[in-house]
C-alpha cells in the first residue's frame, strides 16, 4: 500500500470529499455528549467539518423480531409472534436434534444456534432436515487463526445465501470495545485475502450482535459508526461497494429510532422506555466523530 493504514481515512471517495461545517448551535450538546462518553478530544473534532454525507443508508422499517429457547426444555409456545428463533445450547441435549427441528417452520422462521456446539456437524443434520434453503445463522466466533475451519463452515453454508454461520458480539464497553470489534474483523478479513472469497461474500456471512448499554444514544452511535468503520474499510482495502451489514441488538429497552438502526433484536422483558429524539445533523457529526478516533487507534496500533 502506498500510504499507511492511519492515513486512508482521509482519501475519502469523491462522493465524500465535499465537507461541511458543523453547525455552531450543535457544538455545545456534541461537546458534552462526547465528554459523558469520557471521549476528550485533543483538538477541536468540529474544526474541519464533516462529509456531506457520513453514511447512506435506508432505515430498517421491520427489523426481525428474535426468540431464545435455552434448550433441552420444550420450545416456545408463541412462535406465531416472533420473526426468528435461536436454540441456545449450553447442555446435553436429551434427544437427537432431529427431534427438536422436526417441529419448526424453517421457511417462515430464522434459525439461529450458539452455545456449545460443533457447527460443522450442525450444518451437515440441518441439510439433512430441511430440504431447502433456510435462513439464521450459527454464533460461530471470527476465528482468523483458524482459516480451515473457517473455510469449511462457509463451504459447507454457501447453498444458503441467507444464512450467517459467523457472530461477533460487541459488547457494551463505550467506545473501547467497538476499537476491539473494528480490529477483530480486520484480521478476519485480512486472513482470506487470498482465497476465493471477496470481502463482500465474508461479511454478507457474518452477523454483528450488540449488547445493550444504559446509554440509547451510546448504542445508536456505535452501531452507526461500526457500519461506516467497516464501508471505509472496504473502500480502502478491497475497493469495493460498502456491504450492508446485518445488525443484531441484544434485549433491553427499545426506542423507534433505535430499531431503525439494525436488522435483527432479540426480545427482552423491558418495555420501551421514552427518549429523546436526535437530529440526523446531530447523529451524523458524533459518528463521524467516533468513526475518526475509532479507526486512527486501530490503524496506527497495526503499523
Amino acid at each position: 500500500m502506498k500510504k499507511h493504514p492511519s492515513e486512508l481515512f482521509a482519501e475519502l471517495p469523491a462522493r465524500q470529499r465535499s465537507f461541511q461545517p458543523v453547525p455552531d448551535f450543535l457544538r455545545p450538546a456534541l461537546n458534552e455528549t462526547l465528554l459523558s462518553w469520557q471521549m476528550v478530544p485533543d483538538t477541536d473534532p468540529w474544526a474541519a467539518g464533516m462529509p456531506l454525507e457520513v453514511l447512506s443508508f435506508d432505515p430498517i422499517l421491520s427489523p426481525e423480531k428474535r426468540l431464545e429457547w435455552h434448550a433441552p426444555t420444550p420450545p416456545p409456545s408463541d412462535l406465531e409472534s416472533v420473526d426468528a428463533l435461536e436454540l441456545i445450547l449450553e447442555q446435553p441435549l436429551k434427544e437427537p436434534m432431529e427431534t427438536y427441528l422436526r417441529p419448526l417452520d424453517a421457511q417462515r422462521l430464522a434459525l439461529y444456534f450458539s452455545g456449545n456446539v460443533d457447527f460443522l456437524a450442525l450444518g451437515d443434520t440441518l441439510s439433512e432436515s430441511f430440504p431447502y434453503p433456510i435462513h439464521g445463522g450459527f454464533a460461530s466466533k471470527l476465528q482468523p487463526e483458524f482459516p480451515g475451519f473457517e473455510l469449511g463452515l462457509l463451504r459447507k453454508t454457501d447453498a444458503w445465501p441467507e444464512f450467517r454461520p459467523f457472530r461477533l458480539t460487541v459488547t457494551a464497553d463505550g467506545l473501547a470495545d467497538l476499537s476491539h470489534a473494528f480490529l477483530s474483523v480486520h484480521r478476519w478479513l485480512q486472513a482470506f485475502l487470498d482465497t476465493d472469497y471477496s470481502t463482500h461474500q465474508l461479511l454478507s456471512k457474518a452477523q454483528f450482535s450488540f449488547e445493550r448499554s444504559n446509554d440509547p444514544l451510546l448504542d445508536c452511535i456505535r452501531i452507526r459508526a461500526f457500519r461506516l468503520l467497516l464501508a471505509q474499510w472496504q473502500e480502502a482495502f478491497s475497493q469495493e461497494a460498502p456491504t450492508p451489514l446485518f445488525i443484531h441488538l441484544h434485549p433491553g429497552s427499545y426506542a423507534d429510532w433505535l430499531l431503525a438502526q439494525v436488522n435483527a433484536y432479540t426480545v427482552g422483558t423491558q418495555t420501551a422506555r421514552p427518549t429523546e429524539n436526535y437530529s440526523e445533523a446531530f447523529l451524523q457529526a458524533l459518528t463521524w466523530c467516533v468513526v475518526q478516533k475509532v479507526w486512527a487507534n486501530v490503524m496506527i496500533s497495526l503499523e
